[in-house]
């Protein structure tokens, strides 16, 4: 009679399917709840405004009497030299601070030697080293040191001498650059401008302040939004549900049960919930593509390849937690084992499938086998016959 009690596996596609729905949709949300909600929160703070404005004046300064501005906010598909030109201005907006900053430097590197230290008192240099990516000796009877595939140091006319405290220009062998040696060089000096913002880092604290508590806001703003879909699509519906079940495996006719087939109980499916809420908050928290990777896309993987090589109907929480997903339509569940037995004692069956009413009405209609019967025909028969001999 147990046989006729137990539960329904579910089909492994159905089942990963109404996985990947939950998880988009609990993806979705977060995306909205993030841009629609927490983030605009936090910046109509004070202290968020007065960060990313200050981020914004310093990375687009305008003209002055006495320096020409920057703009380091341009998009990636303009021609190299409006980035070079940016670049110069840069530099030189900032000549006492890079100066310092790279002479400094330069001075603790044992690697640089004594007679080219110096140099690097010199802003051209350090643009010519730092943003277009020469080398800081520039010796002329060495092709390399003096020049890259894109650009390559001015020399005096006279004395052909390197002229390592000029700006240096396009190399003359880049002229005839193919298509892609074009696109390769626009990135090359793209990212070097992209870069720029770094250097900003290195002697402007109130920049760095700005940038952090930006990225505060963006962190704390993103790990609500996690926080609140999975809150929502993880625990508060399938309390509300039966069965533990969200919303897509509601829609399959799947649910949870404990590994013994009894009914789950809600503060399990609430602790389970709660466990595998912790690494994509952390993961949201740090907003970083490896913290993704390694706090919720990997965690995930591993769940989903437990499940598919499992043959229990488990992933690896249902495992931790002793329980399992059935389908739910197709199932008799009980609140304990207490309750099954009662069933089973107390249950009559009257409702039977149409082939069984049919088997049992093929067994009713076969008469009893009378032995003595058979018998008596079998000696009336065997007595006709030696008669008729």
């Amino acid at each position: 009679m147990r046989e006729i009690l137990k539960v329904e596996k579910v089909n492994t596609i159905k089942a990963l399917t109404a996985s990947l729905i939950d998880l988009v949709i609990t993806i979705v949300v977060g995306i909205a709840l993030f841009y629609l909600a927490f983030l605009p929160i936090f910046k109509s703070t004070t202290t968020y405004n007065n960060s990313q404005n200050y981020i914004s004046t310093v990375e687009k300064v305008e003209n002055t009497d006495a320096k020409l501005g920057y703009d380091l906010t341009l998009p990636d598909n303009l021609g190299y030299e409006k980035y070079i030109l940016e670049a110069k201005k840069f530099y030189e907006y900032y000549e006492n601070e890079l100066v310092t900053y790279y002479f400094e430097a330069a001075q603790k590197d044992e690697e640089v030697k004594p007679e080219y230290k110096e140099r690097f008192k010199n802003i051209k240099l350090i643009y010519n080293y730092s943003f277009l990516g020469l080398d800081y000796k520039a010796i002329p009877t060495e092709t390399s040191s003096y020049s890259n595939k894109y650009f390559i140091y001015q020399f005096d006319k006279n004395t052909h001498e390197v002229l390592w405290n000029e700006y240096a220009v396009d190399n003359p062998s880049t002229v005839d650059l193919n298509e892609r040696g074009i696109a390769e060089r626009q990135d090359y000096v793209y990212t070097s401008y992209s870069n720029l913002k770094k250097l900003l880092i290195r002697f402007d604290s109130t920049y760095v302040d700005s940038l952090n508590e930006i990225s505060i806001y963006n962190s704390v703003s993103s790990m609500l939004s996690a926080f609140t879909t999975i809150l929502i699509f993880y625990i508060v519906i399938p309390l509300c549900l039966k069965n533990n079940a969200t919303i897509a495996k509601k829609i399959f006719g799947y649910g949870y049960i404990n590994k013994n087939g009894t009914k789950l109980s809600w503060y399990k499916g609430l602790c389970k919930a709660l466990v595998a809420l912790v690494l994509p908050v952390l993961g949201m928290y740090f907003t970083s593509i490896y913290a993704l990777i390694i706090l919720v896309v990997f965690p995930y993987f591993i769940n989903i390849m437990y499940f598919l090589l499992s043959a229990k109907d488990q992933d690896l929480l249902d495992k931790i937690f002793r329980m399992k997903i059935i389908d739910v339509k197709n199932s008799l569940m009980f609140d304990s084992e207490e309750a099954e037995e009662e069933f089973l004692k107390n249950e009559s069956f009257d409702e039977y499938s149409e082939e069984e009413i049919d088997y049992t009405n093929m067994l009713s209609n076969i008469q009893t086998l009378d032995l003595k019967s058979i018998e008596e025909k079998i000696e009336d028969e065997q007595r006709v016959n030696e008669k008729s001999k």
